[in-house]
């Protein structure tokens, strides 16, 4: 292993739905057992579980310089995410819009926000096949296209 650079596991559970994510094995400080566990990107633990599948192993500094392509992070189903100035789509769960921006599109949400990007969530108190979006500028011409495509009704004024 290089210096300053540590192991991380792309570990999926495959009794969870999308489940896959990047930990470390770390000591658990909370006991005197101290037995390793899989630390996450918070700072959380989960104990191994015997159905736990490796997928692939990397050496990095910090979660933030992993592949979080095709993590739970990066999920197109859900209908929430980040729609670029382009018009691409870019799917995360919801509610996870700020992890999303941060690990797999290597940004802020500032950044993003500034840039002209789109936010799209589940809308509160309504339909779970609902969505609403934010944005600080006015759409562009791509993302009007892909809302049309999608089956948004966009008003003139958005």
């Amino acid at each position: 292993m290089d210096e300053g650079k540590t192991t991380f596991y792309l570990v999926e559970n495959p009794r969870i739905k999308n489940s896959r994510c990047w930990y470390t094995k770390e000591k658990y400080p909370y006991n005197d057992e101290g037995g390793l566990m899989w630390s996450n990107f918070a700072g959380g633990f989960m104990p191994f579980g015997e159905k736990d599948k490796i997928i692939e192993t990397a050496e990095a500094e910090w979660f933030t310089d992993l592949d979080w392509t095709g993590t739970f992070l990066d999920d197109d189903e859900d209908g929430a995410g980040w729609l670029s100035p382009e018009g691409k789509f870019y799917g995360c769960p919801s509610k996870q819009h700020d992890l999303h921006a941060h690990y797999i599109l290597k940004q802020t949400v500032i950044d993003l926000t500034t840039k002209g990007w789109v936010r799209i969530e589940e809308s509160p108190n309504s339909d779970p096949d609902k969505y609403t979006w934010f944005c600080d500028r006015r759409l562009t011409p791509g993302q009007r296209n892909w809302f049309s495509r999608a089956g948004y009704i966009i008003d003139d004024d958005d």
